[in-house]
């Protein structure tokens, strides 16, 4: 089995700025098989425009360095959740104007047949098996409100939520932050992810929220595990809307690392 990916981000129909940022890192070995692990994080960063754009970014970079320095003896999830807090918390210390800014994190490593997760905040990681979709995270959030309970870069610590399982051939997956989830509801969702490729999904998720009101920044990556390509699949050929030219920029990133030949991030910021 192998992991296929596609990735959506936009900055929204009302946002000036995007403050969501993503991760991919999808190795040329096989994921699932093979050395090699897939890494996909989703950010939301919060605390004014600089501030929460400047949090998720520092919390993804510090969390790719941790899991792709160390490729035959990475860390845990927690592990590298929490240097991606310490970086984030450290340098609002550091820049008073940057005091009091945060971000969400939902990530997961993919590695011989099974997907390990870490989350902090209320982005969210959903998994649709045999035509039913489940959250598998717990939005950190007070009770009756959006207020976080939690994010990375607020303590010098922080709790992060860890889980475990099997992947199965079919199994679909969908990282996202709140700005899709709070717009496109699971039946929707569901229908997406069951009739689209990864790429195809993921944009047309990021369209619904849009058309629905698109009030904040919208991120979503969704993961299909199997042995063939959905993509290159008959039934996937699909005609989907098209965001806006002028609000679209893609930023393809590779980040080498000394103890990697080859590592390609795909890091895309829409805004």
């Amino acid at each position: 089995m192998k992991a296929y990916f596609g990735v959506c981000c936009d900055v929204g129909m009302v946002r000036s700025e995007n403050q969501d940022g993503f991760l991919v890192y999808d190795p040329p070995a096989d994921a699932l098989g093979g050395a090699a692990a897939a890494l996909a994080v989703v950010a939301d960063g919060m605390g004014g425009a600089a501030g929460g754009r400047t949090a998720s970014r520092l919390a993804i970079d510090a969390f790719a360095s941790a899991m792709l320095g160390r490729p035959k003896t990475p860390p845990t999830m927690t592990e590298a959740i929490q240097q991606a807090n310490a970086k984030v918390y450290q340098r609002a210390l550091a820049d008073s104007a940057l005091r009091g800014m945060g971000t969400t994190m939902t990530a997961v490593r993919i590695e011989a047949g099974r997907l390990h997760f870490g989350h902090v905040g209320d982005s969210r990681l959903l998994l649709l098996r045999d035509g039913k979709i489940g959250l598998k995270t717990k939005d950190h959030v007070k009770v009756g409100s959006s207020e976080l309970t939690r994010a990375l870069g607020i303590f010098e610590e922080t709790e992060v939520d860890v889980g475990e399982f099997e992947l199965q051939e079919g199994d679909c997956l969908l990282l996202c932050s709140d700005g899709l989830w709070d717009l496109v509801k699971p039946p929707e969702t569901r229908e997406v992810l069951q009739t689209l490729p990864p790429d195809a999904a993921a944009r047309r998720l990021v369209a619904m929220a849009n058309k629905a009101e698109g009030h904040d920044n919208i991120t979503a990556i969704v993961i299909r595990i199997g042995t063939t390509d959905p993509a290159t699949e008959a039934d996937s050929v699909v005609t989907l809307p098209t965001l806006p030219a002028v609000r679209r920029i893609t930023v393809w990133l590779w980040i080498g690392l000394a103890a990697l030949a080859v590592a390609l991030v795909v890091l895309a910021i829409r805004g």
